[in-house]
């Protein structure tokens, strides 16, 4: 049973199952220290379990046994990362700062390494201290091999510098995802591209960058993206009908598909109608915007 990055609800009742039956038939303790290194994974693995079932307490327990137990150092580390992760999920941000402090960064494995810049990023971004959080994401981008999760969480870093206007740095996190080609998804390839573009000086060349993306047949499936990338571009512009037909392209393909680009995409066509005062118009795009809302602080605003 593999936890570590996809819960599975199938799986949580055996894997607990798992785990406590081959700590009860092979757990060796001698001296206060576990010698068998497979009952560290079983507890790790019950703890994960236990974690993406959100029972905190019981979860804790389980790591807390590797901590007691223990001789390894990247294994003591890993497990008050996982406490920390609990102590985050469950809104105790200091008490998640206080466990990562007795992680020795200097003498864990490079997997530990990751889990550890990662949530430390986490809660910097929580902290609203945006700039360690992007330090943090910076390293775990230049610790994670090549594949599908260093694209994403480059893709963040550029997102983190683009919403602090660091155009540089975030034109070179986007150029670090295309960088990584197929080994990510084409979804992921294609907002990075998007993202990018964006950010090009000369607007006539980045659209005619996006009409070609836009006729690729490999991002075919995500077209109402490029739209929506397009219509921005041309409102940038100030060519404000263009924009409009954009939009309403990308409305279309996204319908019953994309549910998170609609959103965006009806909020900027009611907040370019309400500021005209065109009101008819913005109450029927907040109309369609509402129920694709799932903060409750959002529908409020929008109400």
């Amino acid at each position: 049973v593999f936890l570590d990055d996809v819960a599975n609800d199938e799986n949580f009742e055996r894997a607990e199952e798992k785990a406590t039956k081959a700590i009860q038939k092979h757990s060796m303790v001698f001296a206060s220290k576990q010698k068998n290194q497979s009952i560290e994974n079983a507890y790790f693995l019950l703890g994960k379990a236990r974690y993406y079932d959100q029972r905190f307490v019981p979860a804790i327990e389980a790591f807390t046994k590797v901590l007691s137990q223990s001789r390894i150092e990247s294994n003591k580390a890993l497990a008050n990362i996982w406490i920390a992760k609990i102590y985050y999920r469950t809104d105790n941000i200091e008490r998640a700062q206080s466990q990562l402090l007795k992680v020795k960064i200097d003498r864990v494995e490079r997997q530990v390494a990751l889990e550890y810049y990662l949530i430390q990023s986490q809660i910097a971004l929580e902290t609203k201290s945006t700039e360690a959080s992007r330090a943090y994401l910076r390293k775990a981008v230049a610790l994670a091999e090549l594949g599908e999760k260093k694209a994403r969480w480059a893709f963040l870093l550029g997102q983190l510098y683009e919403r602090d206007q660091k155009w540089d740095s975030a034109y070179q996190a986007y150029k670090e995802v295309i960088r990584i080609g197929h080994r990510s998804p084409a979804l992921l390839q294609l907002s990075a591209k998007l993202s990018a573009i964006n950010l090009w000086e000369d607007e006539d060349e980045a659209l005619q960058e996006l009409k070609q993306i836009e006729d690729y047949w490999e991002y075919r499936a995500f077209k109402p993206f490029a739209e929506r990338a397009e219509a921005k571009l041309r409102m940038r512009k100030g060519e404000d009908s263009l924009a409009m037909s954009k939009y309403a392209q990308s409305n279309f393909g996204a319908q019953g598909k994309f549910k998170t680009l609609l959103r965006e995409n009806y909020r900027d066509q009611a907040i370019y109608f309400f500021d005209r005062q065109e009101l008819l118009l913005a109450a029927n795009y907040y109309d369609s915007l509402y129920p694709l809302l799932t903060s409750s602080k959002e529908k409020r605003e929008v109400s």
